[in-house]
């Protein structure tokens, strides 16, 4: 049976595979994780640890959510990236040796530390774009700009070193007035016509991006690449929230045009290589993305409870899973019980042993 179509129970299956490779000769590959303590750390280490991979994780906090995972083979504090680099790099280093590390999975911000090392062990194994083309990505008003030069569509945007510059925006429209580099909906400003313009702290060194806002339907993609083939693709749209933008509530949905965007992206930046998720908005006559974030993102638990996912991102030969299990055409994942959702407080269920 083809990896990524429909298994009465896959669970099953693949914890058959896991037990086999645990029995063979040849020790099961062991997998590094850079972050445990988001939803999607724990639900990407249970999937690896259910393809059959030994979950190890790194993070600067002593105490995370992979810590207590029996999925996770072994734990090890180090120092935060941001405040300490090199000595960020050399512990993860350090663990790739002791553990004897096959593959680095970035999973938050720490990616662009991961990114720019230049040690070879880790480059080798990190399952992220380079340095380069991660900061294009990351970078709002970059990515803004190379989407246009690549003919893909984009929101109007300018880019802000002042209050002037924000202040000259035309006031007929709405715009979104954010920092280029910036995650989720911090420091997000909405500025509406016949509304006071807040004070937002914007210089040379702290640059924002205003982009027209666009109304409109609001979708995700999360998509990994091998070396510039697309091996794995999911959308959800943006339904629930906690906040008006961090989804709880996920349902893949097959959407060929966001699927077209996204390897015309790839195609833009061959070889694309890593974890890629995009921020759509779709009117009645266009798409655009309105952001990008090269790393691990909720879309993750469109494959929660399978190996299809680990397996395309540890490069297995021949696993190719482009959409999450049991998609349908403009429909939700549909479980052996019928489901069509992913809910968020899935993650936190008590599931053999995890």
């Amino acid at each position: 049976m083809p990896l990524g179509t429909k298994d009465r129970n896959p669970r099953f299956r693949t914890l058959q595979h896991k037990n086999n490779l645990q029995n063979s000769p040849r020790s099961p590959p062991n997998v590094l994780l850079t972050n445990g303590r988001f939803p999607v750390s724990l639900d990407i280490a249970r999937q690896f640890a259910l393809a059959g991979y030994n979950v190890y994780c790194v993070d600067p906090m002593r105490y995370h959510v992979c810590r207590f995972s029996r999925m996770v083979t072994a734990s090890k504090r180090v120092p935060a990236p941001r405040t300490d680099p090199e000595g960020y790099l050399k512990a993860v280093k350090k663990a790739v040796l002791s553990w004897k590390i096959q593959v680095i999975i970035p999973i938050h911000e720490e990616a662009f530390y991961l990114a720019g090392s230049e040690d070879p062990l880790i480059r080798n194994r990190l399952y992220a774009p380079s340095w380069e083309k991660v900061m294009l990505l990351h970078n709002k008003w970059e990515f803004s700009q190379m989407m246009q030069g690549f003919g893909l569509d984009v929101p109007k945007a300018y880019l802000c070193e002042s209050m002037d510059d924000i202040r000259k925006l035309d006031r007929s429209i709405e715009w979104a007035v954010k920092p280029v580099f910036g995650r989720a909906n911090t420091n997000v400003h909405h500025i509406r016509p016949g509304h006071p313009i807040p004070n937002i702290q914007v210089s040379k060194t702290t640059q924002y991006i205003a982009q027209e806002w666009i109304h409109g339907a609001r979708y995700c993609s999360y998509s990994v690449f091998d070396h510039g083939s697309l091996r794995a693709h999911g959308v959800y749209p943006v339904l629930e929230t906690i906040d008006g933008s961090s989804c709880v509530y996920f349902e893949a949905y097959s959407h060929p045009g966001v699927r077209k965007y996204v390897k015309r992206l790839a195609a833009g930046l061959f070889p694309l290589h890593g974890q890629i998720g995009l921020d759509f908005i779709e009117t009645e006559d266009k798409l655009v993305v309105i952001d990008c974030n090269p790393r691990a993102t909720s879309g993750i638990h469109l494959w929660t409870g399978t190996p299809f996912l680990a397996w395309a991102m540890a490069g297995r030969p021949g696993a190719v899973s482009i959409h999450p299990p049991y998609a349908r055409p403009g429909r939700g994942i549909k479980t052996e019980k019928g489901d069509i959702k992913t809910l968020f407080g899935a993650l936190l269920e008590i599931n053999n042993g995890t």
